[in-house]
């Protein structure tokens, strides 16, 4: 067994979204006088976006130089609409996915009021949240831990292993940033460790951030839940 292929898809979708995320981000920035709690934090995001593509280049140039395999795959032409399915299909499977594990860590907060307090910027701000972290932490960190892991070791019998080390250390890292958000309250902070463990399989097995931005973008934009 060859070692697995561990590139990244770029569709015109991933494109799109970002480029929505940092209007978004920049409707916020240079409104800081009306959204004072906002702005602060979407320089944060922005910054996610920037040094996920940054990393994303940069690991393309320097690999592709050096192997045959690219980084990063992009679709010269129209995808076809089985791959559109699929990676929509994977996204919706994530957002199932990150439901069940905020259920089973009794996280899970659906009640009518929830629903009355979301408004159009609660849902900019939800959606510029869940892109911008995909991008950086599933397109950039996760690609490159399992990247790291592949060097040290490429034989098949360790692969699996590697697989769910890499996704451990993401969701553990994506869990300790949620700490600015949820303080000591680790309860929550573990339900964020569970749920990105959904978004971490959808990257894997669509091989696409659009899949996993899905899923995250339908959660913190849709029903205001964020992790």
């Amino acid at each position: 067994m060859t070692s697995r292929d561990f590139s990244i898809i770029i569709n015109k979708a991933d494109v799109m979204l970002s480029i929505f995320s940092f209007a978004i981000a920049m409707f916020f920035i240079t409104g800081f006088r009306l959204f004072p709690e906002y702005a602060q934090i979407a320089w944060i995001f922005l910054g996610y976006q920037l040094a996920g593509w940054v990393g994303i280049i940069v690991e393309e140039l320097l690999l592709s130089s050096r192997t045959k395999n690219d980084a990063i795959r992009i679709y010269n032409s129209e995808p076809d609409l089985e791959y559109w399915l699929n990676v929509v299909t994977i996204g919706l499977l994530v957002f199932v996915g990150i439901i069940v594990a905020q259920v089973i860590t009794f996280s899970l907060d659906l009640s009518i009021s929830t629903f009355q307090d979301l408004n159009v910027i609660d849902r900019l701000f939800g959606f510029l949240a869940g892109d911008s972290e995909e991008v950086f932490f599933r397109g950039l960190l996760l690609r490159w831990t399992l990247r790291a892991l592949q060097a040290v070791d490429t034989s098949s019998a360790f692969q699996l292993i590697m697989v769910i080390v890499a996704v451990i250390i993401n969701s553990t890292i994506f869990a300790v940033m949620h700490v600015f958000v949820y303080g000591q309250d680790f309860s929550k902070i573990f339900a964020v460790f569970v749920s990105t463990i959904p978004i971490c399989a959808g990257y894997l097995a669509s091989r696409s951030m659009t899949s996993s931005r899905i899923g995250h973008i339908i959660l913190n934009a849709g029903l205001r839940v964020v992790i």
